[in-house]
């Protein structure tokens, strides 16, 4: 076992601070210096904390962190040069020296059409709902180009609004179906937050709005005494589908038409908000309010849309808001692997990355075992199968039974097409049509005639 020798630099208390270098040590005691991309990754470790240098060893190190010879400051540059897909919606990242290059083509646009024309070379790393958006922009343009975007948006709210309340009182209403199904202690605190829902939307001095995000964090304290788990994942997962202006466009056209802009320039904070849920930002797979450590092992590259959305919550979590991550988190690591052999990243970042994933979400993020073998190929790491969570296979069912009713109608639907595994001619389809109308008429109800009879008549008669 190699014992790492540290120089304490005539500190009393034989400790040596590693949080002001936040760097690492050799095994021949050389000062930190910052590993390239290009170099061969040697001895390394990284650790925060005042650890005594007598009984430094690679298990005490190890321990508690992951080896790596990837730097933060250089995790985010990766974005800019090669074309990483983020793991949760698998949309290409935009890096941050593209984004400053955007924010100066938006400073010297004036007009409409100056703006649409910033957002036009880096148009492929828009998500769905902007893309609606700048298309709709383009349309209303072409129509009338001195129409200026915020007026766009003005002229379409009284359209988008009925939408999105007709969409939130819908989620609302299963909430309530939900609560009924299981009456708990917790009953009325749910209904009380839904009416108080209700009196944001329908407020007519519009002095409080609706958050979404509010809601969501009061929900989840109030269910976070509840014994019954299924029924915590069945009520999440229904709240989770209230519309945003991330997936929403009526959500995105009510948010930013009634916003208030102050002194700043409306059109030109829209254009920025178009691809700033592309940005690419560093994601703590473990937060630090729970524990995570800020090494690069601990943390991965999404979309600053899924870094938001995620906030202090678990991956297991953020895998059932988006079932889509099980796909595209793969890409993601297969995409890494790429960018070892290219450029020589170092195989304990990616990893590292991968345990703290698999882990966490008890086994549904994986990757192709050739994969595996290739990422443990010349290392001595070994993968540990993941911790056997009950409520993995809990919230699996709650799921199902959440999206059972628009699936037995989907079901119903498509059995009655597909009775006779034939399809009916033209011919056969008049004629059963006609046998129909046939039945109709003959059980229609004979309904009793009433005579009409006029008083002035019969006084005449």
């Amino acid at each position: 076992m190699r014992i790492f020798s540290v120089n304490t630099f005539n500190n009393q208390n034989n400790t040596h601070n590693i949080n002001n270098k936040k760097g690492r040590i050799n095994s021949f005691g050389s000062p930190y210096a910052p590993l390239r991309l290009n170099e061969h990754p040697c001895d390394t470790v990284t650790f925060t904390a005042q650890i005594p240098y007598k009984v430094i060893t690679m298990d005490h190190l190890v321990e508690k962190t992951v080896s790596t010879d990837l730097s933060r400051h250089k995790i985010l540059s990766l974005a800019d040069r090669y074309n990483i897909p983020c793991p949760v919606c698998g949309k290409l990242l935009y890096g941050v020296a593209k984004s400053k290059a955007f924010e100066k083509r938006v400073e010297k646009s004036y007009n409409t059409a100056e703006l649409l024309e910033a957002i036009r070379p880096d148009k492929k790393y828009l998500h769905n709902v902007e893309k609606q958006v700048y298309e709709m922009f383009l349309a209303e343009h072409a129509k009338s180009p001195k129409k200026s975007l915020i007026n766009i948006l003005r002229e379409k709210l009284h359209a988008a609004e009925p939408y999105l309340i007709q969409k939130q009182s819908a989620i609302f209403l299963q909430i309530q179906y939900l609560n009924k199904e299981h009456p708990s202690k917790h009953s009325k605190d749910i209904q009380d937050l839904i009416f108080d829902s209700y009196s944001r939307i329908f407020d007519p001095r519009k002095t409080s709005r609706f958050s979404r995000k509010v809601f969501l964090d009061k929900l989840s304290h109030i269910l976070t005494d509840t014994d019954d788990i299924v029924f915590k994942v069945n009520m999440l997962a229904v709240a989770s589908k209230l519309p945003t202006s991330s997936n929403d466009l009526g959500a995105f056209i009510v948010k930013y038409a009634k916003r208030n802009y102050k002194n700043s320039d409306p059109n030109r904070k829209i254009v920025l908000r178009m691809l700033h849920n592309s940005l690419v930002t560093e994601e703590h797979s473990i937060a630090r309010s729970k524990g995570g450590g800020d090494i690069p092992a601990n943390i991965a590259l999404e979309c600053a849309c899924d870094n938001n959305a995620k906030g202090s919550n678990d991956i297991l979590t953020q895998v059932f808001e988006n079932p889509d991550m099980i796909v595209n988190y793969p890409k993601y690591v297969e995409k890494m692997y790429e960018l070892h052999e290219k450029i020589g990243i170092s195989k304990s970042f990616i990893l590292g990355n991968y345990k703290i994933y698999n882990e966490e979400s008890g086994g549904l993020l994986n990757i192709p075992q050739k994969l595996k073998e290739l990422l443990l190929e010349g290392t001595n790491d070994n993968f540990e199968p993941p911790l056997d969570l009950p409520i993995v296979e809990e919230a699996r069912k709650a799921l199902i039974k959440v999206q059972e009713p628009q699936l037995s109608f989907h079901k119903t639907k498509s059995s009655n097409t597909e009775k006779s595994g034939i399809t009916p001619t033209k011919a056969e389809r008049r004629a059963a049509r006609k046998e129909k109308l046939k039945q109709k008429k003959q059980f229609k109800p004979n309904k009793k005639r009433v005579k009409y009879t006029d008083s002035r008549f019969d006084r005449r008669n």
